[in-house]
């Protein structure tokens, strides 16, 4: 654990930077925006604070200073100088409408229910470490070196099947923050609850505009309440809810923004930050600049994009800049005309879309259907042809262009999902795995649908309106209670923190924020104070669980540099970190021209990357064949076994899902050794 005093001195740092980006943000919303009221206010805020830190993240990461002094004076003078030099006068016109009884019981039963279920992984996840497979491949590891270096420029050259080390990793960096400021990463399974709660807002803030905000919450909430969804979420580094809120915002901004370029700018941010979060947004980017442009006024329509354009590159130019300066290719993953690109990774021609099997009936009519109910729930299948149909009918009547605009969204984003790399990923004659580790592609364009579900009937049943949130309740409620975390221990407590947090928010909403001086300022130094004793809590906590999860190092000391070997050792190098994080764990490949990184298929070269690299130990895993979840002799393991200066020191327990072809289904255990000199090439064999 942290030293109290360090703990708490780092804290309010970090509390510090928060207070300083919420300010900016808020000067950002009251200078241009100031008419939004409600959820709508929150999502604007939440878009123009993340702009601002992640201008400067971007600045202090390209030159090395990805580090908590220098962090910590850029975010404090942004956010401070925005707030001053926007000069906002009052906190803002406030809603003055109240949530009937109609609609908040089934909006409370719904986010109680979805809440507690999100807190289950998180409390497990505290317990026994992150184990998700994406959090522990590239997420994590990303954010580590981050972290270490100090730097966003680096590349953690971190496996040789997929070139996930291109992707833009705006995710991980945002986990790379918790780890700059405590130099411990409890705060990581945590954030994506946080990520969820603004998603839901941001459905809110779409309905809100129909007086539906409720109903359009239980639309988005109805996604994230799945089981394969949700375990790659909850408790985890996956990206999937915070792109999710930042397509959901643009779209927000998007029905506003024919009243003003600051939210065509501010739509246009959002978008690049949900890039940089994950590449599958930029499709339903596409389709969010389009309706821009559409709702744009005759003779301002490419002044318009181009502020749009401006703003999605202001977040995310970073990340393919530094492709460039890597590769020469912004997107190295794809083969560009006239652009150099490093060839294609192993299995890249396996990450195939949905639309490949059009024509396979077996695979439309019976693979698909089943994975969406395995991932999304026993309503899976209602819920997305709901969410195409609400669109298509919105954007038919009634002729309402900002409506029309959004359906259109809807529908790209939606369309998309069956085009995107990937969600149908699998070998030649499968297994076809994608179409279960993938739905979760479909969450932005499908909430957005079902948040646009209570919308169109708001048409058709003006009167009844509040019923609403009780019918899109159900999709929330049914998939809920058939969810698999209530096997988890503590489902009772995950209930009652939830019921506390959810009846905490509302006295805010309603008592405090619109309240003045003394109470809100007493009111937000308690909760401070709350979070300083949640966060030690938490921290302590996911210590002792790190390490009853993860074992000890695989060394026991630390800090060391230590090699992997093995595809199936890549979910083990954010495991070998150290809980202070202080291990430099790295994959060993070999660097080709223009990016390229493959597996050392020669003896010599790896001895010599091993030198060159100066590590003390070696995990020495096997290959993995990732379509069957079974683990592949590595030839590399018997040549570190031929040199006398490779001495086996221990063996660590394998990973789930990596079991020996032929053996018994119980993971592969990885050997560890200790290097204790120079790896001599006359050791190889002939």
């Amino acid at each position: 654990m942290l030293p109290p005093t360090t703990y708490l001195f780092d804290a309010t740092i970090a509390l510090a930077c928060i207070a300083a980006l919420v300010a900016g943000g808020r000067a950002v919303q009251l200078r241009f925006l100031k008419e939004v009221v409600g959820p709508e206010l929150i999502v604007v805020r939440a878009v123009a604070g993340f702009a601002l830190l992640t201008t400067i993240a971007y600045v202090l990461g390209a030159v090395g200073l990805f580090s908590s002094g220098p962090l910590a004076v850029g975010f404090i003078a942004i956010g401070l100088g925005a707030h001053f030099a926007l000069s906002p006068r009052d906190w803002g016109r406030r809603s003055e409408g109240r949530l009937s009884a109609t609609a908040g019981v089934p909006l409370g039963a719904g986010l109680l229910l979805l809440s507690a279920i999100w807190l289950l992984p998180v409390d497990d996840a505290l317990r026994n470490g992150m184990r998700g497979t994406d959090t522990l491949w590239y997420h994590m590891p990303f954010a580590l070196r981050f972290f270490q270096d100090q730097s966003l420029t680096s590349l953690a050259w971190n496996e040789p099947l997929f070139q996930t080390y291109f992707y833009p990793s705006w995710g991980s960096m945002f986990h790379a923050l918790g780890m700059v400021f405590f130099h411990r990463d409890f705060l990581s399974p945590l954030l994506n609850v946080g990520w969820l709660a603004l998603a839901v807002t941001a459905g809110a803030a779409i309905g809100s505009r129909r007086g539906v905000g409720a109903a359009a919450a239980l639309g988005v909430g109805a996604v994230f309440v799945g089981d394969k969804v949700l375990s790659g979420s909850a408790g985890a580094a996956m990206v999937d809810a915070p792109a999710t809120f930042f397509f959901l915002a643009a779209t927000v901004l998007l029905l506003r923004s024919r009243e003003c370029r600051a939210a065509v700018l501010l739509c246009g941010l959002a978008i690049g930050l949900g890039v940089s979060i994950k590449l599958t947004i930029a499709l339903p980017g596409a389709g969010v600049l389009a309706a821009v442009v559409l709702l744009a006024r005759r003779g301002t329509r490419f002044q318009t994009a181009m502020i749009w354009s401006g703003g999605a590159l202001a977040t995310s130019w970073f990340w393919f800049a530094r492709n460039i300066s890597e590769t020469g290719s912004p997107l190295p993953m794809i083969d560009i005309p006239f652009l150099s690109n490093p060839g294609k990774a192993l299995e890249s021609v396996n990450m195939v879309p949905i639309a490949k099997y059009f024509t396979d009936s077996s695979v439309m009519l019976h693979q698909l259907p089943s994975a969406w109910t395995t991932s999304l729930g026993l309503l899976a299948v209602p819920m997305i042809l709901l969410g195409f149909l609400a669109p298509l009918a919105l954007a038919i009547r009634p002729r309402e262009p900002y409506w029309r605009a959004a359906s259109l969204v809807a529908l790209v984003a939606l369309t998309g999902y069956f085009f995107t790399p990937g969600t149908a990923a699998g070998p030649p004659g499968g297994p076809i795995l994608g179409l279960v580790w993938d739905t979760r592609f479909i969450a932005p364009g499908l909430c957005l649908g079902l948040a646009l579900l209570p919308v169109w009937l708001s048409f058709k049943f003006e009167a009844k309106r509040a019923w609403l949130t009780a019918q899109m309740g159900v999709l929330v409620v049914v998939p809920a209670l058939a969810s698999k975390s209530w096997d988890m221990p503590h489902a009772l407590v995950a209930l009652l923190a939830s019921a506390a947090v959810l009846v905490g928010l509302w006295l805010i909403a309603t008592r405090v924020a619109p309240s003045r001086g003394p109470t809100r300022l007493v009111t937000y130094a308690a909760l401070a104070l709350l979070a300083l004793g949640l966060g030690r809590g938490w921290e302590s906590r996911q210590v002792e669980g790190r390490a009853l999860a993860y074992g000890p190092s695989a060394v026991g000391h630390a800090p060391e540099r230590i090699a992997v070997l093995g595809v199936a050792g890549t979910f083990s190098q954010y495991l070998e970190s150290d809980v202070g994080l202080r291990n430099r764990v790295q994959f060993v490949g070999t660097r080709g021209p223009n990016g390229a990184f493959d597996i050392v298929r020669s003896c010599r070269v790896l001895f010599a990357e091993l030198n060159a690299g100066r590590y003390g130990y070696v995990v020495a895993a096997p290959n993995r064949d990732v379509w069957n979840h079974l683990t592949v002799v590595n030839p590399q393991v018997a040549w570190l076994q031929a040199d006398p200066n490779a001495a086996l020191v221990k063996t660590i327990p394998g990973l789930k899902l990596n079991y020996p072809r032929g053996g018994p289904r119980r993971p592969e255990p990885f050997p560890v050794y200790r290097l204790k000199g120079q790896l001599q090439p006359s050791h190889c064999p002939r």
